[in-house]
């Protein structure tokens, strides 16, 4: 994954076989800096759980302190 900055590229590492899926994103130059996180589908919504440099969230309940909770939506063609 590549951000417009070009020192702000990360590797991203699924696990589809666990239970909740899980996903981890470590920055390319920097690989002390990850962020450990869960994901899911609902339909057309992707919906992830991050922690940066932490214990991986354990659930999806968002305005949990310290985790990322975002929902992306598949864009309409």
């Amino acid at each position: 994954m590549q951000f417009p900055s070009a020192g702000d590229a990360w590797t991203l590492t699924l696990d589809t076989a666990a239970r909740p899926k899980t996903i981890d994103a470590t920055q390319v130059n920097n690989a002390t800096n990850i962020f450990r996180g869960i994901y899911r589908f609902e339909g057309d919504n992707l919906i992830i759980c991050w922690r940066q440099n932490d214990n991986r969230p354990t659930d999806f309940t968002p305005g949990v302190q310290g985790v990322w909770y975002q929902v992306y939506q598949r864009q309409k063609r």
